[in-house]
Order: C-alpha cells, then sequence, then structure tokens
C-alpha cells in the first residue's frame, strides 16, 4: 500500500470517528432539550456530568444504547417522562438520618422558641423525598410540645418534584430501612408495626402526618406559597446543580 493511500485511509478514519463523536454528542443535547420540553425541568441549572449520568441510568434500565432510540421511545411511551423523573431525583433516605443535625436542630429550635413568641413555628424541607426527613423533624416538635405546654403548634411544608415519592410520604409506611437509625422512643410512640411476608412495616400515626404538607413542585423554578419560615432543610441537593442555580435558590 502506498504512503499516499495510507495517509488517505488514517484521515477518513479520523473524519469518520470525529463525525461518530459530533453526533453522539448532538444526539445528547437533542435528547437533553426533549426532556427538559417534556418534563419543564430546568436542565441547564442542573450539573451537566449529573444529567448525563442520570440519563445513562436510565436508558442502561431500558437495554437502549443510541440517544435516538431513547428520544423515539419517550414518544411512544409518553408515561416514560414520569419515570425517568421518579429515577432522576435521588432519593436516598431514611428518618433521623445523621442524626447529630436533628439533635442540634432540637437544641436550637429550644432556644428559638424562647427568643421568639410564635404561635406557629413554619418549617420548609426541600427537596423531601418520601418524607422521612419531614416526618423526623414533626415528631421531635411533637414530642417537645407534649413536654412543654408553652411550646407553639407547628406546620412543616415540603417540596419534591417527584411524585412517586410523594405518593409513599403520603402514605407514611415504611420499611425496616427506613427506621434502622430511629431512636427506640420515637418509633414506639409514632409507629405501628406489621409483619407480613415481605417483612415489617412501620405505618405513621396520623397526628404526625397531619402536621405535614407535601408540595409536588421544582424548587429551582418556584415556590409556590408565600410562607416565611422560622427553619428551612434543604440538605444534599446542592451538590447537583449549578452556582448559577444555587445563588437563585438561595
Amino acid at each position: 500500500m502506498s504512503k499516499n493511500l495510507q495517509l488517505y485511509e488514517f484521515w477518513c478514519n479520523k473524519i469518520s470517528l470525529t463525525n461518530s463523536a459530533e453526533f453522539k454528542s448532538t444526539s445528547i443535547d437533542v435528547l437533553i432539550d426533549k426532556l427538559k420540553e417534556t418534563t419543564g425541568l430546568k436542565f441547564d441549572q442542573y450539573q451537566r456530568q449529573f444529567i448525563e449520568k442520570r440519563i445513562s441510568f436510565r436508558m442502561k434500565n431500558l437495554k437502549i444504547d443510541l440517544y435516538q432510540d431513547y428520544i423515539e421511545y419517550i414518544r411512544k411511551n409518553p408515561i416514560e417522562v414520569d419515570l425517568f423523573l421518579d429515577k432522576f431525583t435521588i432519593n436516598y433516605t431514611y428518618f433521623f438520618r445523621n442524626l447529630s443535625v436533628f439533635e442540634n436542630f432540637e437544641k436550637f429550635i429550644k432556644f428559638y422558641v424562647k427568643s421568639n413568641k410564635k404561635e406557629v413555628l413554619k418549617i420548609w424541607s426541600a427537596p423531601c423525598a418520601t418524607g422521612d426527613e419531614p416526618y423526623t423533624l414533626a415528631m421531635i416538635l411533637d414530642n417537645l410540645k407534649k413536654t412543654n405546654t408553652n411550646f407553639p403548634d407547628f406546620k412543616i411544608f415540603d417540596s419534591d418534584i417527584d411524585t412517586n415519592a410523594l405518593k409513599i410520604a403520603d402514605e407514611g409506611i415504611y420499611g425496616e430501612y427506613a427506621v434502622h437509625e430511629m431512636p427506640k422512643h420515637y418509633l414506639n410512640a409514632y409507629f405501628s408495626k406489621e409483619i407480613n411476608e415481605l417483612g415489617p412495616k412501620f405505618t405513621l400515626s396520623n397526628d404526625i402526618k397531619n402536621k405535614v404538607e407535601f408540595i409536588q413542585e421544582d424548587i429551582i423554578r418556584e415556590h409556590k406559597t408565600k410562607n416565611v419560615y422560622d427553619v428551612i432543610f434543604c440538605r444534599n441537593f446542592f451538590i447537583y446543580i449549578n452556582h448559577h442555580a444555587r445563588e437563585n435558590l438561595l
């Protein structure tokens, strides 16, 4: 083979690879635009790497290799939009996660109510996933109210974009892992236990559930209430959004 022919083949292969890479890049941009259009999510405010990982996770689950095939799948299966949102959010949570956070919250709120005369404490948990965090706060506050006659009433508002997570939160029924770090006196006071073929299930009391209001929303875009809050919990979320979105949210 002549050197000119070898050189020609080298450049043909290089151009082919370049075009393939460009096509792949363009395809994921088109896919992101499609998801942005159908979900209403402001993808440009999330970290690009995080978005690509969540897309890759969902495509692997569906055994889809090409971005354009996933776009076509979404067109033929509109329910995939909800399923994608369900997997897009990170719903890793459990009651009293990072116990020291809640111990410090309890210390703070005792001091706060002495210094601020309130009829009703208002707290916002965002995002709240399956409700483990806001219900934890509600149990702490209810326990304080039972032991202190001057403790104010309270209401907790909770936001999440994931409708499936909010459905679990609204039902208030949890598996064994969700309560694995909960102090025993809270578990005994606020949950009823039932054993079935899948293992133990723990049902939260209606008294605590009634103290919590869930709101389906994308907190990057807006918050649907005009409340002024005494405390806002926003944990393990900022790492997924870019600097501009963080500033806007703050």
